[in-house]
């Protein structure tokens, strides 16, 4: 069940001070900014996302139909 509104969630790292950041980020939101704590414009850190497989597995199900 959705609760509230979800809003995406990203990392931020300074290169002058090597910090990171978690900032949740509203999508209306077109060029939102993260400022470090020294006023540097911190950049987004691009992560692959976790995926979860479950089952015995999506091959061995999908070749039998």
């Amino acid at each position: 069940m959705c609760k509230g509104n979800l809003m995406p969630v990203y990392d931020y790292r300074c290169d002058k001070c090597n910090i990171e950041r978690t900032q949740s980020v509203s999508i209306t939101e077109a060029e939102f900014k993260a400022i470090c704590n020294c006023g540097d414009t911190m950049k987004r850190i691009y992560k692959s996302p976790a995926i979860k497989f479950n089952g015995t597995g999506f091959y061995t199900t999908d070749k039998n139909k």
